[in-house]
């Protein structure tokens, strides 16, 4: 995300009180351009994003509760692609923190011009981080379920961990835990087991 343009940055909290005091400290920040958009509740919220395209977002601990979980995932769903900065009065759990797929919190006591700047600069470049990997795996998961190679994962037990459709046509699995792949190991080499799984039903079969 380029920070030197102007940023849309959302404030979701309890109060109009609540956010003209986030407002204060982020006015005095120099090297960010940013337009606050307040939303004090999660029809207003999501209206706002319907509306304008989000770069940030603070979010009022105190919010959590009001919305509930299903308001919450409703929420994070909407703005699945926007940084999420988590105002606390505490320090929270790390656990509680990556479970809520938050990016970055700060403390109301601690508010001032360099905290929230270093917070929003925090928060973009963990959220992109996150969103590469994200594609990475949308596009591995892609790749592997949709190949027509017999493609599967096994461990040192040889237990298939996952595998494809194109596997469980070659085998006719219907459930993966019951399927004993060292029924296939009576060939000598590794070599020799990949190539009759090829063989079988004219797929072909892949190591990963």
């Amino acid at each position: 995300m380029d920070l030197d343009r102007n940023l849309n940055v959302l404030i979701i909290e309890k109060s109009e009180d609540a956010f003209n005091e986030l407002k204060l400290h982020l006015d005095k920040i120099d090297n960010l351009s940013m337009k606050l958009f307040p939303a004090y509740t999660l029809e207003n919220a999501i209206s706002i994003f319907h509306q304008e395209a989000m770069d940030v977002c603070f979010f009022g601990v105190e919010m959590m509760s009001e919305l509930g979980e299903i308001g919450m995932k409703t929420l994070q769903r909407k703005i699945a692609h926007a940084p999420i900065i988590l105002i606390c009065n505490d320090i929270p759990q790390e656990e509680y923190s990556e479970n809520e797929g938050l990016n970055e919190y700060v403390l109301r006591k601690n508010f001032s011009a360099s905290v929230l700047n270093n917070a929003i600069r925090h928060a973009v470049e963990h959220n992109e981080i996150n969103l590469q990997l994200k594609a990475q795996e949308e596009k591995y998961n892609k790749l592997f379920y949709s190949s027509l190679e017999s493609t599967f994962t096994i461990n040192d037990n040889y237990k298939v961990l996952e595998c494809n459709q194109s596997f469980r046509d070659l085998f006719d699995i219907t459930n993966l835990d019951d399927f004993d792949f060292k029924k296939v190991l009576k060939y000598e080499s590794e070599e020799e087991i990949f190539g009759q799984l090829s063989k079988t039903k004219e797929r072909r079969a892949k190591k990963i």
